[in-house]
């Protein structure tokens, strides 16, 4: 399954936080039963500990499908074996051992490893969930470009089994009408390869957001969005400016 509105898969993330560690592993994999229990969808776990992952796993029946582990970098490749052993969809990102990638360029490289590590552990490629990192694009005007250059590169190398995510929302931190700037990077992504997001699905209606555009042009915001998210835009000036004169709201 290659990129595509039709490609679009959704996850549940749930993040769960305590002071005490052992009480917070018997809370965590409660709380991934409870979450199992009244939703529709295969069930995330999200934890920087893989023992609370693990945790999650053992008690979770698969009512819902396979589950999903998130996340594993170079930073933390055992959190593969524990993928592995589960039968687990994974979500593998392009950090780098110590730091974030640089640029394209240093998405991809890390981004290829983790997925030939994962190979190698015999994850199947539709169960690989490839995350390029996405930055805020108003911090960096190349932010936006470097990205979807990350992501159409990954999907030419590996073809359309893997999937491409991404944490859709990141690239709107800082600037105002979220959404505009969230719809036009899940448009410019998806576009470019990308085939799911983790996003908030009640700010931005994956349906609506990836409909076809009507005929002549996408609404003013996401319009003016798209120049933002592509560094068009210096300094998000002319869009912010328009919401500021609620032009687009």
């Amino acid at each position: 399954m290659g990129g595509g509105a039709e490609g679009f898969a959704g996850a549940v993330l749930a993040i769960v936080s305590f002071a005490t560690a052992s009480l917070a592993i018997v809370t965590f994999a409660m709380a991934s039963l409870a979450i199992a229990s009244f939703v529709m969808t295969s069930l995330a776990m999200v934890f920087s500990a893989g023992f609370f992952i693990a945790a999650g796993l053992a008690v979770y029946d698969g009512c819902n499908g396979p589950p999903m582990l998130n996340s594993a970098s170079m930073e933390r490749p055992s959190a593969l074996d524990l993928a592995a052993d589960c039968k687990a969809a994974v979500i593998v990102t392009a950090a780098g051992e110590s730091a974030m990638p640089d640029g394209t360029e240093g998405r991809v490289k890390n981004a290829t490893t983790m997925i030939e590590a994962a190979m190698e552990k015999g994850i199947a490629a539709n169960d690989i969930y490839l995350d390029p990192l996405v930055f805020p694009v108003a911090v960096d005007p190349e932010y936006g470009r470097d990205c979807l250059n990350a992501i159409r590169q990954i999907r030419e190398r590996f073809g359309p089994e893997i999937h491409i995510t991404g944490g859709i929302s990141n690239a709107s931190f800082g600037v105002p009408g979220r959404k505009f700037i969230n719809e036009a990077f899940l448009r410019l992504a998806v576009e470019a390869g990308g085939d799911s997001g983790i996003m908030d699905p009640v700010q931005n209606d994956p349906a609506a957001a990836l409909a076809p555009i009507a005929p002549g042009a996408p609404s003013q915001g996401v319009a003016m969005a798209m120049e933002v998210v592509l560094g068009q835009d210096k300094d998000c000036a002319a869009y912010i400016k328009a919401w500021r004169k609620k032009v687009i709201r």
